[in-house]
């Protein structure tokens, strides 16, 4: 890890161009900046938890939903970006189906401002669920998400733009 900084050090001192193995190691050292994620009407993307809040969810649990609830009925200065994970089934359409049903149960609507992705990474980013990922003053933040939790890191972030 310390190489790994020291090489994107140098490069960036010396001019030096980054190999494709350095840049994976320092994607280990920025796992949330590229999240690979499908939109909810199909299409791939990715989401940069450098730039806003990512609360990482699952459809099935009890924590999650119980989370979303309280989430729901709170003012908050910003929402965070929402990713369904920990997927049970293959089919990305029945697993965006229980993600919007069980949203929706909880109170929460993608036309209310919520965003919602469906997680596409290869491997999963987070231990468990609920999880909130974000960077506050040059360093990254993951923490199991609590509404308690979630209200004070949206209010430290501030609005959108005010990082």
């Amino acid at each position: 890890a310390v190489t790994a900084g020291l090489l994107v050090l140098a490069s960036v001192w010396g001019g030096l161009s980054v190999s494709a193995q350095t840049q994976a190691a320092m994607q280990e050292f920025q796992p949330f900046r590229a999240i690979p994620v499908v939109t909810l009407d199909g299409a791939r993307t990715t989401v940069d938890a450098t730039s806003t809040p990512v609360l990482f969810i699952a459809w099935w649990c009890p924590h999650c939903h119980n989370l979303l609830q309280e989430l729901a009925g709170t003012p908050l200065p910003r929402k965070p970006v929402l990713i369904s994970t920990f997927f049970r089934s293959k089919d990305m359409a029945e697993e965006r189906g229980r993600t919007l049903a069980s949203l929706t149960d909880a109170g929460i609507l993608p036309e209310a401002g919520w965003t919602v992705y469906l997680d596409a990474s290869p491997q999963y980013l987070v231990p468990s669920v609920p999880m909130l990922a974000y960077m506050d003053a040059g360093r990254w933040h993951l923490e199991v998400a609590t509404p308690k939790g979630v209200r004070a890191a949206m209010e430290r972030l501030g609005a959108p733009g005010r990082r």
